[in-house]
């Protein structure tokens, strides 16, 4: 199910039974003249979904956000929105918490 999709009210409760959110975080980020710079934004989103649809967890929007790598620095100076010196935009993830009760 998508979160993005449903209440307050039905998120609570779905995950009374199913605390598991699938977060996608794909990069916005050039793959040449012939693809959108949301391709990997879209790939992680679309993976998300059918898996959340076979195991019932829920599936957040996807954060266009990532890290940079794989083209060489003078081919990504060329390309708007896209570098080598862009600020890093996500935290060190952490373990998952599980709380007492």
């Amino acid at each position: 199910m998508l979160l993005n999709e449903l209440t307050w009210m039905q998120v609570r409760d779905l995950v009374r039974k199913n605390p598991v959110v699938i977060q996608p975080v794909g990069s916005t980020e050039q793959h040449g003249p012939h693809l959108p710079l949301q391709v990997d934004i879209t790939s992680a989103y679309e993976v998300a979904r059918a898996v959340g649809e076979r195991t019932g967890c829920l599936v957040a929007p996807p954060l266009p956000y990532g890290r940079l790598g794989g083209w060489g620095r003078c081919q990504i100076q060329q390309i708007p929105s896209s570098g080598p010196d862009s600020p890093p935009v996500l935290p060190r993830p952490r373990p998952a918490r599980r709380d007492a009760g």
